[in-house]
């Protein structure tokens, strides 16, 4: 079997394509994380606008009054 031998400009370009792609990782791990923190602001988001707009129709007069049910 033969042993190949790199010239020392491969092995830094390897070194180097090596450590972006741990890099690329790392952010594409705190990208997915951005994303999820995202969601659950958005969900909230809506639950409160919801809430808000049931209390406003709540309030508003043309909307029954609970005695008059």
């Amino acid at each position: 079997m033969a042993v190949q031998v790199f010239s020392p400009a491969f092995v830094r370009l390897q070194e180097h394509v090596r450590k972006s792609a741990v890099a690329f990782v790392g952010l594409q791990e705190h990208v997915r994380k951005f994303v999820t923190a995202f969601v659950r602001l958005q969900e909230q988001v809506r639950k409160f606008a919801l809430a808000f707009a049931k209390k406003r129709l709540l309030k508003h007069p043309s909307f029954p009054a609970e005695s008059s049910r």
